[in-house]
């Protein structure tokens, strides 16, 4: 198993979100939350398991996978001894606005 790590910016995003669904509809933002934990876990055993996202040049795979039940993707780097998780991306918001968190 990988080990995972947050890239700061994707940190700051999954709070917002939690807070924004917490606020929209109470107990939506912990769905969001373990909804995340859980794709978390799926990606550092099976990394591989979700899409490459089209188009990135960079030395390593990047990938997203779905949040379930919410319109969020975890976009992450498959590096060598880890995982790092580059954005908790809003699936109508800005594609790709993530892009410079890549460091080749």
């Amino acid at each position: 198993m990988k080990r995972a790590r947050y890239h700061p910016a994707a940190r700051d995003e999954l709070r917002g979100a939690i807070a924004h669904d917490e606020a929209e509809r109470p107990g939506r933002g912990v769905d969001l939350e373990e909804a995340v934990r859980r794709v978390i876990r799926r990606i550092q055993i099976l990394h591989q398991s979700a899409p490459r996202w089209p188009r990135v040049e960079a030395p390593f795979d990047v990938r997203r996978a779905k949040v379930r039940h919410h319109p969020y993707l975890v976009v992450y780097a498959v590096l060598e001894d880890q995982l790092v998780v580059l954005a908790i991306a809003h699936t109508k918001k800005r594609p790709g606005y993530w892009r410079d968190r890549i460091r080749k």
